[in-house]
């Protein structure tokens, strides 16, 4: 569901001739940003707060739940950035409440 709204946004904008498309996007949302960029004519990519696996996130809030296999989605970023061409910058915001600097350091290293 969450694709197919990026899907929507990306089917409007084709229409309006933009020279270049730029994307940013913080924290949870980071995964769909990164679907958009992989799948669509994407410039440049500015993810602040990302990570790698949503459910690493989860994890690391709530140790004593099987995080693993309660997502019915696993929401990999790091699928959609590991062959993205353009250029993108990635930066942790030093107040984020939800992805620690532990999450974009490990995107970062496998990248």
């Amino acid at each position: 569901m969450i694709l197919q709204d990026v899907r929507n946004i990306w089917n409007y904008l084709k229409d309006k001739n933009f020279d270049k498309t730029y994307v940013m996007w913080r924290s949870l949302w980071t995964w769909p940003a990164s679907y958009f960029a992989k799948s669509f004519k994407t410039d440049k990519l500015l993810l602040v707060s990302a990570y790698d696996e949503l459910y690493k996130v989860a994890y690391k809030k709530y140790p004593i739940f099987p995080i693993k296999y309660l997502f019915t989605q696993n929401y990999k970023s790091i699928s959609y950035l590991n062959n993205f061409k353009n250029n993108f910058l990635l930066i942790h915001w030093k107040i984020e409440l939800i992805i620690i600097f532990l999450n974009l350091k490990k995107l970062k290293g496998r990248l």
